[in-house]
């Protein structure tokens, strides 16, 4: 029988040094997956790092973000969403919900309507504060 190739040897290792591996971590997972440290809330330097990243957070998806255990200011916008078209010959629509909460905020811009065509900024199914069947 033929001896395997130094490669094909140390990739056989490799393979069942991260197998190995894998099975070692995989019943470590759910504490990482759930589990939280405490924090200390006086800690000014943990506090400036958490305000950064809620400010990038910010910036990317354009709007404010509420972190959890934080109050939610109830005008602060949800939903943004935009159409930008030369020409609508169906329906459209920036915005479309089952039911409203919140700030809901939709824009349109369309050049031209086929005489077919519907153009709607928010659409709301069902408004909560609304009568409930």
């Amino acid at each position: 029988m033929a001896r395997l190739p130094s490669t094909v040897r140390r990739l056989g290792l490799v393979s069942l040094l991260t197998d190995a591996s894998s099975e070692m971590i995989y019943p470590l997972l759910p504490s990482f997956l759930t589990g939280v440290d405490p924090v200390d809330p006086n800690d000014e330097q943990l506090v400036a790092r958490i305000d950064a990243l809620r400010q990038v957070l910010e910036v990317v998806y354009g709007t404010p973000v509420t972190l959890a255990g934080e109050e939610r200011d109830p005008a602060t916008p949800i939903i943004r969403g935009r159409v930008d078209a030369d020409e609508v010959a169906g329906y459209v629509a920036a915005v479309r919900a089952d039911r409203a909460t919140g700030v809901i905020e939709g824009h349109t811009t369309v050049r031209r309507v086929e005489q077919s065509g519907t153009v709607i900024g928010v659409e709301i199914r069902r408004d909560p504060s609304g009568p409930r069947s």
